[in-house]
Parts: structure tokens; C-alpha cells; sequence
């Protein structure tokens, strides 16, 4: 369940941010939609059974009762009402704050991209009537008028970023100083949750699911640090800064357009 509340609502911001023009984010964002489904479901399900999720239906065994669940140091019992309904309201938002955004994007640039081809539908019948022009000036300005926006307009269906520039994308300063306290926060509250609940002594084997989670997170780790590399060089630190600056000014730009589409 930790997992499950620690990767969907990053895919949720993750959803929101990446733009559906990029192939490669696009590829991700679907991904990542999928798995969302996925977890979210058994998440509810799984909220939903608390009681006699993971044991014999028929044999009336209520061992969940006993388990705690730690919320900000505090312990409360799984099988808690309140927190299951809590639990299931806050993964339906997730899904469908996931879906409402996948939908509204995928509008967005089916919008633009009838736009674009409408706006290539009319360069052919500009360039044709300026064979129609007397003077030579004017047909050279009208020449540099029409043939200037093409290049424009094809550039987002030809232009991909390469992967360097997707990954930095993904993991952007301003993501980082979000995600590095939540999951600071839920390293400590899973040590509790073991100690609380006396299994404290079981995680001193690792097993392989343990192993191969810690060879993922170096994996990640090692992926970002060359990412890095390739995208800043020795003046990491400026980038970095000037990474928060940037998504901090986006950040402001796409609160001001959701509340002007509200508004309107």
C-alpha cells in the first residue's frame, strides 16, 4: 500500500506536466496511465476487503484487526472506517484526476493539430495568388510573409527530444524538493509501521524483491547523475537553480490558465 501512495500520485503530476506532442513522453504517459488503473483498483479493492483481505474467505479468520497502519506517528488500525474510507476516497480522486487529465490533453492536441493542418491548407492558395502581384518589392515581402511560418508549423511534428533531454524532463529540480521529503517521509513511516506491528525483526533478510527494488534505485540514481552530465557539466549547480526558477514560472502560468478556463 506504501508503494501504491507513493507512485501514483507522482504519475499523476508526471501525467500533468508532460507534453502528448512528444513521442517519447507520450509512450511514458500511457505507461504511466496503465499503471495508475492498475494500482488504483487494487487499492480499492484492497481497502475495500480490509478485514479479510489476503485470508481465507470461509474460515472467519480476522487477523487484519490487529495490524497498524502509522499516519504521522500516530497508529490507527487498518480495518478503521474512517481511514478506509479515507484511503478509498483519495485513489478514486487519483483516478480520475488521471483520466480527466489524460482526456483534456489529448483534446488539446487534437485541437491544435486541426488547427496546424488548416493553417497548411491555406499557405498553398496564398503562394498561388502572389504570382498575381505587380510590383517586386511587394512580391518579395509577400514571398517572405508566407514562406516564413512553415518551418514554424512543421517543427513540432518533426522535432523529438532525444532521450537525455525526456529524462531531465521528468526529473525536474522543482519535482525533486517535493519528492525528496514525501519519501523521506515514507521510509520513516514504513520503519514504524514494522516496529509497531512486531515484524521489525523480518526485515533483516533481504529477499529478492528487497534486492532487486535497490538495484532499481541505484539504476535510477545512476540514470539522473548522467542526465545531469550531458545537461548541465560543471555548472550543475546554476542549472539547478535556474530549473526551480523555471518550473516555478510554469507552475504559475498553468494555475493561472486552469483558473481562467474555470472562470470562464
Amino acid at each position: 500500500m506504501l508503494c501504491t501512495l507513493v507512485t501514483i500520485p507522482g504519475n499523476t503530476i508526471a501525467v500533468f506536466y508532460w507534453s502528448l506532442d512528444d513521442i517519447d513522453a507520450r509512450a511514458v504517459q500511457v505507461s504511466f496511465l496503465l499503471h495508475n488503473i492498475a494500482l488504483g483498483v487494487f487499492a480499492i479493492i484492497v481497502w475495500a476487503k480490509a478485514p479479510t483481505f489476503g485470508l481465507v474467505a470461509d474460515s472467519g479468520c480476522r487477523n487484519n484487526d490487529t495490524v497498524q497502519f502509522v499516519i504521522f506517528g500516530k497508529s490507527v488500525r487498518t480495518t478503521n472506517v474512517g481511514l478506509r474510507g479515507v484511503c478509498i476516497a483519495m485513489f478514486s480522486c487519483f483516478l480520475f484526476y488521471t483520466f480527466w487529465v489524460v482526456l483534456f490533453k489529448a483534446q488539446w492536441m487534437l485541437r491544435e493539430q486541426k488547427l496546424k493542418t488548416r493553417r497548411l491548407g491555406e499557405v498553398p492558395r496564398l503562394v498561388a495568388g502572389v504570382g498575381d502581384l505587380q510590383k517586386p518589392d511587394h512580391f518579395e515581402e509577400e514571398v517572405a510573409g508566407v514562406a516564413a511560418p512553415l518551418p514554424e508549423l512543421a517543427a513540432p511534428v518533426v522535432r523529438h527530444k532525444p532521450a537525455s533531454q525526456v529524462f531531465l524532463g521528468m526529473v525536474t529540480p522543482k519535482q525533486l524538493l517535493g519528492t525528496i521529503p514525501y519519501i523521506v517521509y515514507i521510509i520513516v513511516t514504513t520503519e514504524q509501521i514494522l516496529l509497531r506491528n512486531g515484524v521489525g525483526s523480518q526485515s533483516n533478510d533481504w529477499t529478492l524483491g528487497q534486492t532487486l527494488a535497490m538495484f532499481m534505485l541505484l539504476s535510477v540514481m545512476m540514470d539522473f547523475g548522467v542526465a545531469i552530465q550531458k545537461g548541465a557539466g560543471r555548472h550543475w549547480l546554476r542549472w539547478f537553480g535556474k530549473g526551480i526558477k523555471e518550473q516555478m514560472d510554469n507552475n504559475r502560468e498553468n494555475v493561472t490558465g486552469v483558473l481562467a478556463l474555470l472562470i470562464r
